[in-house]
């Protein structure tokens, strides 16, 4: 096998999502994102919304666009190849509304922080704790915290914050793609991205 044939398959696995119904392959990604240290589920989570959001706004794309173009598209270098690129492109296009944008720009800020900064830090440093009090989408009447028993375990409240913000936005993001499902909540005005 080439290098370039087994980074690509290694791209494809990486980037699969986890099968819904496979309870314990989503247990053991939870337990990955939960049981660990806050600078992983910051990182982690964070890169979940931003696949969430690029997969979003590839529905409202072409969808027969071959390979090169996607790249072209949401590659390292691509129109759309960073967070911040996708989180602006998807408020322009009123794809998200400016709530889910001001929740986007500071989980992608976390994010970074988290992923980049050469000092120790968590969920309980105040600079962190000020920006996570700024999230809203967890603070809304019809956001879910259905997460929580799944945790098993105490966690701050700014902790709290950043992982239902990342688990609704998602979610949310899911709902506006594919529509509403069975069993899903009620968004005030049936907007999920408000």
């Amino acid at each position: 096998m080439s290098i370039q044939a087994a980074i690509t398959a290694l791209r494809t696995f990486t980037r699969s999502d986890p099968i819904v119904n496979d309870r314990e392959t989503l247990e053991a990604l939870e337990k990955e994102i939960f049981n660990t240290s806050d600078r992983v589920t910051a990182v982690m989570l964070g890169a979940a919304v931003e696949t969430a959001l690029e997969r979003l706004l590839a529905s409202r794309m072409r969808q027969n666009l071959n390979r090169t173009e996607r790249d072209q598209l949401f590659g390292f270098e691509g129109a759309v190849g960073t967070f911040s690129a996708k989180i602006i492109i998807a408020y322009a296009m009123r794809i998200i509304g400016p709530i889910t944008y001001s929740d986007l720009k500071l989980i992608k800020e976390l994010r970074n922080q988290f992923a980049h900064s050469r000092i120790a830090f968590d969920f309980q440093t105040p600079q962190v704790v000020a920006v996570c009090n700024e999230l809203k989408i967890p603070k809304l009447p019809d956001s879910s915290d259905s997460f929580k028993s799944r945790i098993g375990m105490e966690k701050s409240a700014s902790w709290m914050l950043f992982v239902s913000a990342c688990h609704n936005i998602a979610y949310r993001m899911l709902v506006k793609r594919e529509g509403p499902k069975g069993g899903d909540f009620v968004f005030v005005n049936d907007e999920p991205l408000p």
